[in-house]
């Protein structure tokens, strides 16, 4: 009994310091990895050639280690080492590649000479080896790995770097590297298939996991990955081993507006081999679990993206589908016909539901009960969004005339409307929803909308729901499809005054306000009111604790600054500027002049009332800047007057303003708009000696110091600047021409006088030259002159600026 009882207790040690052992050595290995992962991000090991190839090597020495493999591809710090590993072996083997290719491109000796075969020719084929095995090996356990937070991370690398390499080298010519390239390819193939057989897809893209690698997959089998050979670089050391894989699907770079070329194997297994679906296919599996459970996949959160990835993927290749002979035009969209199909129908088998000669009723009543369905569902009505990109022109047009029909839809029960006899619909159901309105800018967006479909629209939305649902991004779209269109301005401004209950002209005052802060007039009212009302009792509240002591120290009392404190911010806190309102003053103040007199008359109220939130919220947020640039800007149609009164009201707050990084837009948006008495005023205030002067703005904001011509003004005295500026608004006016701008902009910053009286100028313009040749004469002799520069108002055009025009304009082309 005691010899047994020693035996396990030596057995019971032995495996005891085996586990220790091995658990020690894994924390080592993870550790080396750690330190492997900082050098290559923090380091300069990309540019290092033969570093790369090193350590590639080394890693797939260690994946092919049987105790390894595991730990490598499920461990969190190891995953990420391996992703960034498969990376640089995919940039190793392209830079050969292309050495390789103008080695041969010289001379075809080069292919046998041994320099070359030891030095390039040997390193690419077994970095290409390399790359090979490692690939091969996880693709073998691609049915475990895609179901870990982990390694599921490097199945998806592993098909990027397989699809972007098989593309690059398919016009190899090296014997060699094609059979290893082709073996990938059958490898891939045939675990895509047994993960069809064994699994199915169904489980694959309903599981947290799997659903990242199923749309991997179906990007893969079509072309379409996010980076490109020219960002390979960034990618690796921006991408690779972030956890945040949802970022990457949305990479795209610059310079690729296309599909990558595959082999047409992959597009088959994606596809079908057959012009109707199968079920060994992936998009034949999805689609038989559509037919049985389409809600499960529409409301499921993974499944109902891969859903949507998987026919914005068909609908990238549709050109490649196989068609019948004598089939309707319609069959191009096979096997994305069928999806679609299956879902408008809810699952129903139905043939030629997206033919709109022979059931245009059926059509309709599928397409307003989806809506009705899903545009309350933050998943599903994702997928009505899809639906509405990918149907064909004439069921969209269908869509629009469907949801627009008011006889057979229901009234709206959850919106209280002061307008009962407002046409309901389901459009302003939709507008109401908290994410069916996304699907209305959706189709304000669309390029296939056209302008009868958008008076439809319009016509039946109303307004009064938009502001009071809160959805001003439905507005914003509507604004900007009428400057597409370039018509229909009256109705959409008549409906905007009406909605926010514009009733006559003495109303007109709060339209600006109402607009930015997204409110009604009777809500902008009440706010006013609450405000003045507060203002009031808090100067009360101090009167008393002051005791009528008017001593200025008293004020420093921290009971009383609290109250005031306290004051301002209430006063403000219901009156909020959003991107939406700016949105709506950017889009209105491009409309002709004769729409928008509300809006035009409305700004002087809100620069009377609202001056604090000019300069704190307008001035320095990227979206209030944005529509102070198109306020001020050459298009805008507002009057010049209103403009210089707009930016008048900035003053005392120039400096501040040019210190933020959003506000400095503005200050030289409106220097650029301003007469030089303005512009001098801006400048003064930035070269503000107790705030610091010149160095301040320049060390902070060296681009506003240039260009609000600082350096211009700090050289040349007042009268000198004046004549500068002078010159330079009439160089502006006599090249409005070949600038485009529209009359009304012209007269922006120079008075009418200066264009009628150019004739006279042109007659005297010998005596000017005489003028011009002594500057101190100059200035002695015509005072006048020199008022009228003061007030931006000058009647001389430079000489040398007519004959430039001139010979602009009588220039001749010379044929050879």
């Amino acid at each position: 009994m005691n010899s047994n009882r020693q035996n396990e207790f030596k057995n019971n040690k032995q495996i005891y310091k085996k586990i220790r052992d091995t658990g020690h050595y894994s924390s080592e290995i993870i550790m080396y990895y750690v330190r492997l992962k900082d050098l290559i991000l923090k380091g300069d090991l990309l540019k290092d050639e033969i570093g790369c190839e090193t350590i590639t090597q080394h890693v797939i020495e260690d994946i092919n280690k049987k105790e390894l493999d595991n730990l490598l591809l499920n461990d969190q710090r190891c995953s990420k080492v391996v992703e960034i590993i498969l990376g640089i072996s995919t940039l190793s083997i392209i830079r050969l590649f292309s050495k390789v290719e103008d080695e041969l491109k010289k001379s075809d000796e080069y292919l046998e000479s041994n320099d070359f075969k030891d030095n390039l020719f040997n390193r690419l084929e077994e970095s290409t080896s390399n790359f090979v095995t490692v690939c091969i090996k996880i693709l073998n356990k691609m049915e475990y790995c895609i179901f870990n937070q982990y390694s599921s991370h490097i199945i998806q690398t592993t098909l990027e770097s397989i699809i972007l390499l098989n593309s690059h080298l398919q016009d190899c010519k090296i014997k060699i590297i094609l059979e290893k390239l082709e073996l990938l390819q059958i490898s891939l193939m045939v675990n895509l298939q047994n993960l069809t057989r064994n699994i199915g897809w169904i489980k694959i893209i309903c599981d947290p996991c799997g659903s990242h690698v199923a749309r991997t997959i179906i990007l893969s089998c079509i072309g379409d990955i996010k980076f490109d050979i020219n960002g390979l670089e960034e990618h690796i050391l921006s991408h690779l081993g972030r956890r945040n894989r949802g970022s990457r699907l949305n990479l795209k770079f610059n310079n690729q507006n296309f599909l990558l070329k595959v082999p047409i194997m992959f597009k088959e297994f994606l596809l079908c081999k057959a012009s109707d679906i199968d079920g060994d296919s992936l998009s034949g599996q999805i689609y038989e679990c559509l037919r049985s459970d389409v809600e499960g996949i529409i409301y499921d959160p993974y499944a109902s993206p891969t859903l949507s990835v998987l026919c914005f993927s068909l609908y990238k290749i549709k050109d490649e589908f196989p068609t019948k002979k004598g089939v309707n035009k319609l069959n191009k969209y096979n096997p994305l016909y069928e999806l679609l199909s299956c879902i408008i129908t809810l699952g129903q088998k139905s043939k030629d539901i997206l033919n709109p000669v022979k059931k245009v009723e059926k059509i309709k009543r599928y397409l307003v009960n989806c809506s009705i369905n899903w545009m309350n569902s933050e998943i599903a009505s994702c997928t009505l969004e899809m639906l509405i990109e990918l149907i064909p022109d004439e069921v969209f047009t269908l869509w629009i005339s469907s949801h627009c029909n008011t006889d057979n839809l229901e009234s709206i029960k959850d919106i209280n409307l002061d307008n009962k006899d407002v046409q309901i619909s389901l459009i302003n159901k939709m507008v109401s929803s908290c994410y069916g309105n996304y699907i209305i800018q959706k189709i304000l967006k669309s390029n296939r909308l056209n302008e009868p479909d958008f008076i439809q629209l319009i016509k039946v939305v109303d307004f009064q729901v938009i502001f009071k649902s809160g959805y001003i991004g439905v507005l914003n779209c509507i604004l900007e499809t009428c400057r597409k269109f370039q018509s229909h301005y009256k109705l959409v401004t008549k409906n905007i005054w009406k909605a926010i209950e514009l009733k006559s002209s003495n109303d007109y005052k709060y339209a600006f306000a109402c607009l930015i802060f997204c409110k009604t007039r009777s809500e902008l009212q009440n706010i006013i009111e609450e405000r003045e009302i507060n203002i009031d009792k808090v100067e009360g509240e101090l009167e008393e604790r002051i005791g009528g002591i008017n001593d200025s120290t008293i004020i420093d009392d921290k009971d009383s600054f609290e109250i005031v404190k306290r004051s301002n911010e209430n006063k403000l806190s219901r009156l909020s500027t959003s991107i939406y309102g700016c949105n709506i003053i950017n889009s209105l103040i491009h409309f002709p002049a004769e729409t928008i007199h509300p809006v035009i008359s409305g700004i002087t109220y809100f620069i009377s009332h609202f001056k604090e939130i000019m300069v704190k919220e307008l001035g320095m947020k990227q979206y209030g800047v944005k529509m102070i640039e198109s306020m001020v800007g050459i298009n805008s149609q507002i009057p010049i007057t209103i403009i210089r009164r707009w930016i008048n009201a900035f003053s005392g707050h120039f400096l501040e303003l040019g210190l933020n990084n959003n506000g400095s837009f503005a200050v030289s948006a409106m220097y650029k708009a301003s007469d030089k008495i303005m512009k001098r005023k801006i400048v003064q205030e930035l070269l503000d000696k107790e705030n610091g002067g010149a160095d301040v703005i320049k060390s902070r904001n060296y681009s506003l110091y240039k260009r609000c011509e600082i350096p211009l003004y700090l050289e040349l005295d007042e009268k000198l600047w004046d004549i500068s500026q002078s010159q330079k608004t009439k160089t502006r006016i006599m090249f409005s021409d070949i600038l485009k701008e529209e009359p009304e902009i012209k007269n922006k910053n120079i008075n009418n006088e200066i264009l009628s009286n150019s004739s006279e100028n042109r007659a005297n313009k010998q005596k000017k030259e005489n003028k011009y040749s002594n500057n101190t004469q100059y200035f002695e002799d015509n005072k006048l002159d020199i008022e009228l520069s003061k007030n931006s108002e000058s009647n001389e055009i430079d000489k040398g600026m007519e004959g430039i025009i001139k010979f602009i304009k009588n220039k001749k082309i010379k044929k050879y």
